[in-house]
């Protein structure tokens, strides 16, 4: 901000001339009494420094109460030259010489508040680079925080990364790693169950053939068919020699669930009385060795014809 004293105008000179001349043909016209002769009030001007540490606002309400009191200065130095030169004009024996004086005066007053104006401008200049280089040095200051404070963070996002992948990588390895383990476990144990499964289905088998060939097998059908033949009713169609294979789908305890003729050389209606038979005889005997008993049994029926 720039502190330049207010200029005065370029007529004062001519307006204190103009001036000098009425007084001295006023004088002239009087009683030629000099004048007491008062030394002009210096000009007051107050040099304020500009400090670059205060807030630009304050600088500036400075600088204008500044510019406000040399503008009072220079009108009162201005008000006490008109004076001067009037006093001046008074003495008949120095209007002359007055008169240059306060042309003089006017021209080292003018000289002086060009060179306080000059000064002032070179201040402010001063004032001016310095408060934008301070502005710069700021500015540069907060650019390299930020750009210190992106790189820290943008460190530790990438240490957060890296711990968090490597976190990542050891909880994926202990996964594939458990996995692989139950794999193996299961595998383990499904072989053994399939084992154990084969074990029990080889003792099955050979404890079946045992009872199969221990005669309980023929015992067992024979029951099944005297049971189905005692409830089995004669239809007119069948003749002797009569022989169906059926199949049969019980409980444990022995509940018919379904009864189906596959095989047969007699009519439909031998056919559906054989399978009722087989339904009347619900539950059926079972086997004095649980091993011969089958949910799904075939067995050959042979009834007996009159």
């Amino acid at each position: 901000m720039s502190a330049t004293a207010p200029q005065p105008s370029p007529r004062i000179p001519l307006l204190i001339a103009a001036a000098g001349h009425g007084v001295l043909l006023l004088l002239l016209s009087s009683s030629f009494m000099p004048l007491p002769r008062q030394a002009p009030t210096p000009l007051a001007i107050q040099a304020v420094l500009v400090d670059a540490t205060r807030p630009a606002q304050d600088r500036a309400q400075e600088a204008a109460a500044r510019r406000a009191e040399e503008a009072r200065a220079a009108e009162q130095q201005r008000r006490e030259q008109a004076e001067e030169a009037r006093r001046q004009q008074r003495e008949r024996e120095a209007a002359a010489a007055a008169r240059r004086q306060a042309e003089q005066r006017a021209a080292e007053d003018e000289a002086r508040q060009q060179a306080e104006r000059k000064a002032a401008e070179e201040r402010a200049a001063r004032q001016a680079r310095a408060d934008q280089e301070a502005a710069e040095q700021a500015r540069l200051a907060e650019e390299q925080r930020q750009r210190e404070a992106e790189e820290a963070a943008r460190r530790e996002a990438e240490e957060r990364a890296r711990r968090e992948a490597e976190a990542q990588a050891r909880r994926e390895a202990e996964r594939k790693a458990a996995a692989e383990q139950a794999r193996a476990a299961a595998a383990a144990a499904e072989q053994a169950r399939l084992q154990a499964e084969l074990q029990a289905a080889l003792e099955a088998e050979e404890a079946l053939a045992a009872a199969r060939s221990s005669g309980a097998l023929n015992e067992y059908v024979s029951l099944i068919q005297n049971r189905v033949q005692r409830r089995w009713v004669q239809p007119p169609s069948a003749v002797v020699g009569i022989e169906c294979t059926v199949s049969v789908r019980q409980l444990p305890s022995g509940e018919v669930v379904e009864a189906r003729v596959t095989q047969c050389n007699g009519d439909e209606t031998v056919r559906r009385s054989v399978e009722n038979a087989v339904y009347a005889a619900s539950p059926l005997p079972l086997p004095r060795d649980r091993l011969l008993f089958d949910r799904n049994l075939t067995f050959t029926f042979r009834p007996e014809v009159d």
